[in-house]
C-alpha cells in the first residue's frame, strides 16, 4: 500500500504540479552549483588514505618540511658550457619573481664543505695530513713562494720523481728477479736447456729485496683513484697548453672558469660537486623552491604553470639544450591534468554513446534529449552533496559521472518502456504513467536501493578511498533515481501531450525475438543448466590465474613529461625520488636512525643531517689537529711578492729540463700501469702524454710573453687556493647555525625536528623487494613517510578491505532483495545472474591475462552494485507476466538497452590514458555484459526448473 501511494504521488506531481517541480529543481540546482564551486580534484593516491597514520605522517612532512617539495629541472645537451648557460639563464628568470620562486639551487654548497672539510676527516687522517705536509714542506713552500710556470714545473718534477718511484716498483722487482737470469733458454740447436735453481733460497732472497724496495713507497692506488688523479693532472696540463697556444686570447675570465672546473674535478673526488652534472656531463640537475608550500597541489598549480612558461622561454633561446621539469608536485599536477582532461573527453563520449543507444532503442530523438535533462540534474545534485560533505573528489570517486550516466539512463529506459507500452494501448498519459510505475516501479526501486546500498556499505571500510567512492556513488545513484522519478515523468508527460495534439503517440518497440528465445530456453532448460555449469567451472579455473599488479609505475598515465624527466634522472644518475623519510627530534636521534639504516641490507643510501655536524667529542679531538695544520701552513705563507721570470734562454732551458724529467716519470708510470690497470687508465695516460707534448713543443724563448701571462694567472689562482687551505684550518668548530640554508631548509622542519632520508638497493615497486625493504624500515622507526610507504599502505588497505566489503555488500543486496520479493527461492534466483556473472568476469580477465591493480580491483563492488539490477528486473517481469515470452519481449528489451548504455558508459573509460582507469572500464564492462547474458539466457531456464509456479498454467513447457 505504501509503495502504491508513493507511485500515485509521483504521478500527480508529474501531471498536475509540473511548474512547481521545475521551480524546485532549478532551486536545488542553484544550491548544488554553489556548493560544488569549491570542489577539489585530488588524484594523488595519498589523498585516498584519509586519516590513516601513514597519510597523517605524509601530511606532517609536507606541512612542516615545505622545502622538501621542490620543482626539479633536468637540462640535457651535448656540451657542458651550453647546458650551464641555459641553467644560469633559467636561474636568472626564476629569481626575478620572488613571489613565485624563493630560491634556486644550481650550485651546490661546495665552498662550505671545502671550508669545513677538515672537520669531517677522522683524527687519524688529520695526523697523516700533518705528517705529509711536514714531509713535503720544502716543495709546498717553494710552490707557494713561486706560483709560476717554472715553480709549477719544479713542483711537478719533484712530485713525479716520487710517484714514478712508487709506480715503477713492478719494473724494479722484475729486473731484480729476471735481469741476470734466463731460465729454460733454448740452445742453438733448438733444444731447451734446463737449469736447476734452489727455489727456496731464491724466494727468500727476492722477498728480502722486494721488502727493501717497497718499504719507503706507497702502493699504487685503485684504478678509479688513479683515473681521477690522471684526469685532474691532464686538465691542469691542458690549461697550461691552451695558454701557450692562445696567449691572451684565453682571457682571464675564461681561465678562471677553466680553473674553477679543475677545482670542481678535485672536490668531486671528495663526493662534492659544484654542479649536479651526470658522469658524462650530458645532463644537469637543478631545483627551485617557492614561498608557497608546493606540497599543497592547489597552491602549487599556478607556481608550476608560471615556472613552466619561463622554462619554455629559456628553451627557445637555447635550442641546443633540452629542458624538462619534474618533482613530486609537478608529477601530481601533470597526472591530475592528464586524467581530468582525458576524463572529460571520455565522459562526453560515453554520454553521446549512451544517448545513441537510447535513440536506437526507442526510434526517437526527442526521448533521449528528455532523459538527458534529469541525468545532468542528478549529476549536479551529486556534485552539490559532495561539495557540502567532503569538498573533494579522489581518483576513485571521480568516475561517478560515468556511473550515473550508465545507471541513470537505465532508470529512464525502464520507466519510458513501461510508459510507452501502456500509451500504445491507448491509455491516457496520467493512467499510462501510473501503470508504468506499477509495472516497473518495484524493480526500479529495488534495483536502485540495492545498488545504492551496495555502494553505501563501502562507507564502513577502513580505507578512505573505498569510503569516498561508496559515499559518492551511493549518493549519485539516489540523486539519479530522484531526478528520474520526479523530473523525467514531468517532462515526458508534457512532451507527450504536446505531440498527441498532432496525433503522434509514443511508440512501443518490443524486442519480440527475445520472447521466442525465452520459450526455447525453457524447453531446453536442462541442457542450458548443464552448459552454464560447465562454463562457470571453466571460468572459475581461469579466475584463479588472476595476478595482482602492485607496481605504481604501471598505473601512471603514459607520456607525462615529468615521468620522462624521471627516467632521464634514473638513466644518468642511477637514482630516483623513491625514498623513505624518518623524523628525528634532534641530531643525536638522527645519528641513531642513520646508524640503524646503514646496517639494513635493503638500504643503499642514507642522507642524515647528523652527517653534516660532527659530534662534540669528534670536534674536540679534531680541533687541535686542524690548528696544528694551520700552524704548518702559516710557516709556508709567502712573505714577499712572487718572483718575476723573464723566461730567457736559461729559464727556458730549465723548463725543458724539468719537462724531460716529468716525461720520463710519465713513461715509467705508463709502463707500470700497463700490467696493473685496464685500457681506461692506459688511454688516460696517452691523453696526459699528449698534453705534455703540446707544452714541450711550445717551450721556447718566443713563448716568453705567454709564459709571463700564464704566471700572472697562476699566481692569482694558486695564492687563492693556498688562502682557501688556510681558511679550512680556521674552522675548528661547527654548529647547527653554521649549516647552509639550502640544506637546512630541506632537512630541518618548522617545528625543529629533522628528517633522515634513505633509498633502497633495489626496485621498490617490485612487491617482494618492497615488502623486505619496508619491513626493515619499520624495524628502524614506525613513524616514517614517503611515496613508497603511502603506496604500500594503500595497497594493503584496499586488498585487505575488499573481502569484508564484498561480504557486507552481498549481505545488504540479499537482504533488500529478500524484503522486496518475500521469497527465499526468488531471492536466490534473482541474485544468481550476479554470482555467475562475477565468476565469468574473473575467468575472462584471467584468460585475457589482465591483472588486478589498485584501480580496477574496485570493479568487483561496482559489478555487484550494477549487475544486480538485471536479475531483479527480469525476475519481477516474469513474476508479473506469468510467462517467459512476454516478459522477455518487454523487460528483456529494457535490460538489454540498460546494459548497453551502462556498458558504453564504463566502456568509454577504456579510452582513458590512465592505465588503471582504462582497465577498470574493461573489467566493469565485461562484468555488466556477463550479468546481462546470464539474466536473459540463463534465468528463464532456472525459473522453469526451480520455481515453475511462477509460469502460467497455459505455458506448454510448464511443469
Amino acid at each position: 500500500m505504501l509503495r502504491a501511494a508513493f507511485f500515485r504521488f509521483l504521478t500527480q506531481l508529474a501531471t498536475r504540479h509540473a511548474r512547481w517541480v521545475l521551480l524546485g529543481t532549478l532551486a536545488l540546482c542553484a544550491v548544488s552549483i554553489a556548493l560544488a564551486s569549491s570542489l577539489q580534484v585530488k588524484t594523488n593516491f595519498k589523498d585516498m588514505l584519509g586519516d590513516d597514520p601513514i597519510a597523517v605522517q605524509q601530511t606532517y612532512l609536507e606541512e612542516n618540511f615545505p622545502g622538501i617539495s621542490t620543482i626539479q629541472f633536468v637540462l640535457s645537451g651535448g656540451d657542458r658550457a651550453s647546458i650551464l648557460d641555459a641553467a644560469e639563464a633559467l636561474e636568472t628568470r626564476l629569481l626575478a619573481s620572488p613571489e613565485q620562486v624563493s630560491s634556486v639551487t644550481l650550485e651546490q654548497p661546495v665552498d662550505f664543505f671545502l671550508e669545513h672539510s677538515l672537520l669531517y676527516l677522522p683524527a687519524d687522517d688529520l695526523r697523516i695530513a700533518a705528517l705529509s705536509i711536514e714531509r713535503w714542506s720544502p716543495t709546498l713552500k717553494a710552490l707557494v713562494a713561486d706560483p709560476s710556470t717554472l715553480g709549477l714545473m719544479r713542483g711537478l718534477d719533484t712530485l713525479g720523481e716520487r710517484v714514478s718511484r712508487s709506480s715503477s716498483t713492478v719494473s724494479h722487482v722484475r729486473s731484480r728477479m729476471y735481469g741476470s737470469m734466463l731460465l729454460d733458454r733454448p740452445d742453438r740447436t733448438g733444444m731447451v736447456t734446463d737449469i736447476e735453481v734452489d727455489s727456496s733460497a731464491l724466494s727468500e732472497k727476492l722477498t728480502g729485496n722486494i721488502k727493501r724496495l717497497i718499504e719507503p713507497l706507497p702502493l699504487p692506488g685503485s684504478q678509479d683513484l688513479t683515473l681521477e688523479n690522471l684526469r685532474v693532472s691532464r686538465e691542469a696540463l691542458t690549461l697550461v697548453a691552451d695558454v701557450l697556444e692562445n696567449g691572451q686570447r684565453l682571457d682571464r675570465e675564461m681561465f678562471r672558469e677553466r680553473a674553477q672546473h679543475l677545482q670542481d674535478l678535485e672536490t668531486s673526488r671528495l663526493g662534492a660537486q659544484r654542479y649536479m652534472f651526470s658522469e658524462d656531463d650530458s645532463t644537469l640537475l637543478m631545483e627551485a623552491a617557492s614561498p608557497v608550500n608546493l606540497a599543497d597541489v592547489e597552491l602549487a598549480i599556478p607556481v608550476i604553470e608560471w615556472v613552466a612558461a619561463e622554462m619554455d622561454d629559456v628553451a627557445l633561446l637555447h635550442p641546443d639544450v633540452t629542458l624538462q621539469m619534474t618533482g613530486v608536485p609537478v608529477m601530481i599536477k601533470e597526472e591530475g591534468d592528464a586524467i581530468l582532461g582525458n576524463f572529460i573527453l571520455v565522459t562526453i563520449l560515453g554520454f553521446i554513446g549512451v544517448l545513441a543507444v537510447f535513440v536506437i532503442g526507442f526510434e526517437r530523438v526527442g526521448l533521449p534529449m528528455l532523459a538527458a535533462v534529469p541525468l545532468v540534474i542528478g549529476t549536479v545534485w551529486t556534485f552539490g552533496i559532495i561539495g557540502a560533505v567532503s569538498g573533494q573528489i579522489t581518483l576513485f570517486s571521480m568516475m561517478f559521472p560515468v556511473l550515473l550516466f550508465g545507471i541513470g539512463i537505465d532508470f529512464a529506459i525502464h520507466l519510458l518502456s513501461g510508459y510507452s507500452e501502456r500509451r500504445a494501448t491507448g491509455a491516457a498519459p496520467e493512467q499510462a504513467l501510473l501503470e508504468a510505475f506499477e509495472r516497473v516501479g518495484p524493480g526500479l526501486l529495488t534495483g536502485a536501493l540495492t545498488t545504492a546500498g551496495a555502494f553505501g556499505v563501502m562507507i564502513f571500510s577502513d580505507f578512505f578511498g573505498l569510503r569516498d567512492m561508496g559515499f559518492t556513488a551511493g549518493a549519485g545513484v539516489l540523486c539519479a533515481l530522484a531526478a528520474m522519478l520526479v523530473i523525467l515523468p514531468t517532462l515526458v508527460v508534457a512532451w507527450d501531450r504536446h505531440r498527441s495534439t498532432r496525433g503522434a503517440l509514443l511508440p512501443d518497440v518490443p524486442f519480440g525475438f527475445l520472447g521466442t528465445v525465452g520459450e526455447l530456453l525453457v524447453r531446453l532448460r536442462y541442457p542450458v543448466l548443464a552448459v552454464t555449469l560447465g562454463i562457470t567451472i571453466a571460468f572459475g579455473y581461469f579466475a584463479s590465474r588472476i595476478e595482482l599488479d602492485s607496481n605504481y609505475m604501471n598505473v601512471l598515465p603514459e607520456g607525462l613529461a615529468s615521468l620522462e624527466a624521471q627516467d632521464r634522472i634514473l638513466e644518468k644518475f642511477g637514482s630516483s625520488n623513491e625514498s623513505v623519510l624518518f623524523f628525528a627530534d634532534d641530531l643525536d636521534e638522527a645519528r641513531e636512525i642513520a646508524a640503524q639504516a646503514q646496517e639494513a641490507g635493503t638500504i643503499a643510501e642514507v642522507l642524515s643531517p647528523s652527517a653534516l655536524l660532527p659530534t662534540a667529542a669528534e670536534q674536540t679531538e679534531r680541533g687541535p689537529l686542524i690548528a696544528q695544520i694551520g700552524e704548518q701552513l702559516a710557516q709556508m705563507a709567502p712573505t714577499t711578492a712572487p718572483p718575476s721570470h723573464a723566461y730567457g734562454p736559461e729559464e727556458i732551458a730549465e723548463l725543458r729540463d724539468r719537462m724531460a724529467s716529468i716525461k720520463l716519470a710519465t713513461l715509467e708510470m705508463s709502463m707500470a700501469f700497463s700490467p696493473l690497470y685496464g685500457p681506461e687508465v692506459r688511454d688516460e695516460m696517452g691523453l696526459l702524454r699528449d698534453q705534455l707534448n703540446r707544452i714541450d713543443s711550445r717551450l721556447n724563448v718566443a713563448a716568453g710573453e705567454r709564459l709571463v701571462w700564464l704566471d700572472e694567472l697562476l699566481a692569482g689562482e694558486m695564492r687563492a687556493g693556498f688562502a682557501l687551505l688556510q681558511n679550512m684550518t680556521a674552522n675548528t668548530t661547527l654548529t647547527e647555525d653554521d649549516l647552509p640554508a639550502q640544506i637546512t631548509d630541506k632537512l630541518h622542519g618548522e617545528d625543529g625536528r629533522w628528517i633522515v632520508l634513505v633509498r633502497a638497493t633495489g626496485d621498490v615497486w617490485d612487491s617482494q623487494f618492497r615488502t623486505a625493504f619496508l619491513r626493515e624500515v619499520q624495524q628502524i622507526r614506525e613513524e616514517n613517510a614517503g611515496l613508497v610507504s603511502s603506496w604500500d599502505r594503500m595497497m594493503a588497505l584496499i586488498i585487505g578491505e575488499l573481502p569484508p566489503v564484498l561480504m557486507m555488500t552481498a549481505g545488504m543486496v540479499g537482504a533488500l532483495v529478500l524484503i522486496d520479493l518475500r521469497s527465499l527461492r526468488g531471492t536466490l534466483l534473482a541474485v544468481t545472474p550476479l554470482v555467475i556473472g562475477l565468476i565469468w568476469t574473473l575467468g575472462l580477465l584471467g584468460l585475457m591475462g589482465v591483472p588486478f591493480n589498485i584501480i580496477n580491483v574496485i570493479s568487483i563492488p561496482l559489478i555487484v552494485g550494477i549487475g544486480i539490477d538485471d536479475g531483479i528486473h527480469v525476475y519481477h517481469r516474469i513474476a508479473r507476466e506469468r510467462s517467459i515470452g512476454p516478459a522477455l519481449s518487454h523487460s528483456g528489451k529494457a535490460v538489454i538497452l540498460t546494459t548497453l548504455t551502462t556498458g558504453i558508459g564504463f566502456g568509454s573509460l577504456m579510452l582513458s590514458i590512465h592505465p588503471g582507469i582504462a582497465s577498470l572500464g574493461l573489467a566493469t564492462t565485461i562484468g555488466i555484459v556477463c550479468c546481462l547474458v546470464v539474466s536473459i539466457f540463463v534465468m528463464p531456464a532456472l525459473v522453469a526448473i526451480f520455481q515453475p509456479e511462477l509460469l502460467a498454467p497455459a505455458d506448454p513447457e510448464g511443469p
